[in-house]
């Protein structure tokens, strides 16, 4: 399991350094050529989302009772591509601690063209004792998705979850981004 992570580290800074190291056709650094009528330079983001759920479900794995809750999630992304990601789970029936259950997650988002993205990322679910949080038998996953954007934003994705047991999912989504505001 340890070399796993160590191996998914490695690619994700392998990652990084291939999205820095990009050239154009002359063999000039990208950074260095900017156009006058380019968008502004990417920032780091912060993110911060919250949902509420009236049945948790894993993988099309259901409770036999239903388990409403709330969910708060943030993400801190780099414009090199690097993000963290943090999710804390309550259910609402759950009286015993401050949360149900958490995740920690980092990744990377890679650019492969101009309407396609990669992303490589891993993430570890915490349970307190006794939670009654609908829980896998496997804490930590590994995932690589590829999106396809343009009026809507197509992905295909594959999670490898792996603990007490292995588990390989592949998922298919198409969603659409609508922006309502910034704080800042």
């Amino acid at each position: 399991m340890k070399l796993l992570i160590i191996v998914t580290i490695f690619l994700l800074t392998g990652f990084c350094s291939i999205a820095q190291l990009q050239t154009n056709r002359d063999g000039a650094s990208t950074d260095s050529i900017i156009p006058a009528d380019s968008p502004a330079v990417a920032k780091t983001t912060f993110t911060v989302g919250a949902v509420y759920g009236n049945n948790t479900s894993y993988y099309g794995q259901k409770p036999l009772e239903s388990t409403p809750y709330l969910a708060v999630a943030g993400t801190l992304k780099f414009p090199s591509g690097i993000y963290f990601t943090g999710t804390a789970y309550k259910l609402l029936k759950d009286s015993g601690s401050v949360a149900s259950a958490g995740s920690l997650g980092a990744g990377i988002e890679i650019k492969l063209g101009a309407k396609v993205t990669g992303d490589l990322s891993y993430s570890h679910t915490f349970y307190p004792a006794n939670s009654p949080f609908l829980q896998a038998a496997n804490n930590n996953t590994v995932s690589a998705a590829l999106t396809y954007n343009y009026f809507l934003s197509s992905t295909i994705n594959y999670d490898y979850a792996f603990g007490d047991q292995n588990d390989n999912f592949v998922t298919f989504s198409t969603s659409k981004f609508i922006n309502c505001g910034s704080l800042f």
